[in-house]
């Protein structure tokens, strides 16, 4: 599926249900809708073209159980979103703290500051499985909460970021801190998936 072409801003094309499907099952071809899915999906569409009750200029906290559908939830917004703008990577919690063990904070860079990818500039971008990561990462003699140093410089730089978690936002000061926990009301829509494992 091509990017339609652009000349500055959003291309003016019309949103599609018919074209929203088509990602969804070219994501997931077996995926299933159902009443535990169908009003995010909805929600999901109307997002990304700046209407319905989600507010566009704040990122998505999709939270729930294991197995419920979230990473692949998100996975479908960034390919729908790529098809009227550029979309947006997905990156593992677990993965991004492993590669801040072996190559220390230079490994967030493209998390954070966008260095070497993607470009010049930040970009939007999601984080799947928040709160798997190891808290603190080590790096030699350094220590860190990965994901409280990621989304506090993301907040500084005014970016757009999504999370999928099995951690409730009630608990979100616990993990990481009263600065993230405030920051979050103000950065994301908050989206809990219900239903049983999917797997």
């Amino acid at each position: 599926m091509k990017n339609p072409p652009t000349s500055g801003g959003l291309p003016k094309k019309e949103k599609s249900s018919q074209l929203f499907k088509q990602v969804v099952y070219k994501v997931c071809p077996n995926f299933e809708v159902d009443s535990s899915n169908k009003e995010i999906l909805n929600e999901l569409f109307f997002y990304v073209h700046g209407e319905g009750k989600l507010d566009p200029n704040k990122g998505i906290w999709l939270y729930g159980d294991v197995g419920t559908g979230k990473s692949t939830l998100m996975k479908i917004l960034g390919e729908y979103q790529r098809i009227y703008d550029k979309g947006f990577k997905c990156v593992n919690c677990a993965m991004l703290a492993a590669q801040f063990s072996t190559h220390g904070i230079a490994a967030l860079n493209e998390s954070t500051w966008n260095e070497g990818a993607y470009g010049s500039l930040p970009v939007e971008r999601a984080f799947d499985e928040l709160g798997r990561e190891t808290i603190p990462a080590k790096y030699f003699g350094n220590e860190l909460n990965i994901m409280q140093h990621v989304i506090q410089i993301r907040y500084d730089l005014k970016l757009k970021t999504h999370v999928t978690t099995n951690i409730d936002p009630g608990i979100i000061e616990k993990m990481y801190g009263t600065h993230i926990h405030d920051r979050c009301f103000e950065i994301f829509n908050f989206i809990e998936m219900k239903g049983e494992s999917r797997r």
